[in-house]
């Protein structure tokens, strides 16, 4: 059950980061995942539902780890 969000997390970090470095646009792709990990918490709140709980955890925690390398590399082009 610890897998899949992680598996997810890994695909949407390469998506990310790719997308990022091709537009060259580090901001969206910082803030778009995290807005969306905001939904993803509220969200939380409110379902009831187990699967669709697994399913926001999931997609939560992918949003979540996907802006950390943009992050970093922003950290080294400034250092």
């Amino acid at each position: 059950m610890t897998a899949p969000p992680y598996l997810a997390a890994l695909l949407l970090v390469l998506l990310n980061s790719w997308h990022s470095d091709r537009t060259q646009e580090r901001g969206y792709h910082v803030a778009v995942p995290l807005a969306l990990s905001a939904c993803g918490f509220l969200g939380l709140l409110v379902v009831r539902n187990m699967a669709a709980q697994y399913v926001l955890i999931s997609a939560t925690v992918a949003m979540i780890i996907s802006h950390i390398p943009i992050v970093v590399s922003i950290h080294q082009c400034v250092s």
